[in-house]
């Protein structure tokens, strides 16, 4: 299974884009990592995604939906006739286990002065994508929902002796503050919760 090169469209101008699909994404990880045609094809979808997860991080459908991305947003998109997908693989799997350079040259067969630059502007390129994968919705999911961070808090409180908390062997009491998501302001805070009362 190779990857499917289709002719551009309208947002990658006259270049040619390396589309893959989640099977042959899965194919290319698998075959990467070493495992062999026999090997995978004896195992279920389930357990190759669980295989790919753990190298790569996010399942094949994901990773190919940002290759593609890759390909065609963007300022400086990915030029597959220079990066190939297996450079996409090496930086999902530096990202996703954070191998020592020596473990990346085992891995993947190259010296760090081929494997460093190469990775590096990969990393960028996945990065400046983050206005376009990651945003806050505009109506702010709604008027009936906040969406928060609570985060508590154990403090000592030596006045009441009834109130014990675990965590400071000693008279105190629980504050949980509630963060918003949106504009990191304190939306509630609970003062009053008892850590345990004897």
């Amino acid at each position: 299974m190779a990857g499917s090169s289709h002719d551009s469209d309208s947002d990658s101008g006259d270049r040619d884009l390396d589309i893959h699909t989640e099977e042959e994404m899965r194919f290319k990880g698998l075959k990467l990592l070493g495992w062999k045609d026999n090997q995978t094809s004896r195992i279920s979808v389930d357990t190759a995604n669980e295989r790919f997860r753990s190298d790569f991080g996010l399942n094949p459908h994901v990773a190919a939906q940002i290759w593609e991305d890759l390909q065609t947003k963007g300022e400086d998109p990915v030029n597959c006739a220079i990066s190939l997908v297996e450079d996409f693989l090496c930086v999902l799997n530096f990202l996703c286990v954070y191998p020592t350079e020596i473990q990346r040259e085992n891995r993947w067969h190259h010296c760090a002065n081929c494997l460093r630059p190469r990775c590096w502007n990969m990393i960028e390129k996945v990065a400046s994508h983050e206005q376009w994968k990651i945003f806050w919705p505009d109506n702010d999911f709604g008027t009936d929902v906040l969406a928060m961070s609570v985060h508590g808090l154990h403090f000592e409180w030596p006045k009441d002796p009834s109130h014990f908390t675990q965590k400071h062997h000693c008279a105190g009491f629980n504050c949980e503050i509630g963060l918003s998501l949106r504009d990191f302001k304190v939306r509630f805070d609970n003062w009053t919760a008892q850590c345990w009362r004897t």
